[in-house]
């Protein structure tokens, strides 16, 4: 039997592991490359929109 001893593990870790083995191996172990999920893109591309629109609006706001 082959063992190895490892040391602390988030529960997201853990979780990742528990979901899908060989997904966590490619992701924590080998640091596989990967490309973000394209509503990571999408979602941050979003939130900037929106913060400028409000920062906008605030200091028109503050002006008036």
């Amino acid at each position: 039997m082959n063992t190895t001893t490892v040391g602390h593990r988030s529960f997201s870790s853990f979780s990742s592991w528990v979901r899908c083995g060989k997904s966590w191996q490619l992701e924590r172990q080998l640091q596989a490359p990967s490309e973000p999920a394209w509503w990571f893109v999408g979602g941050s591309a979003f939130h900037a929109a929106v913060e400028n629109y409000l920062k906008a609006e605030f200091d028109a706001a503050k002006e008036a």
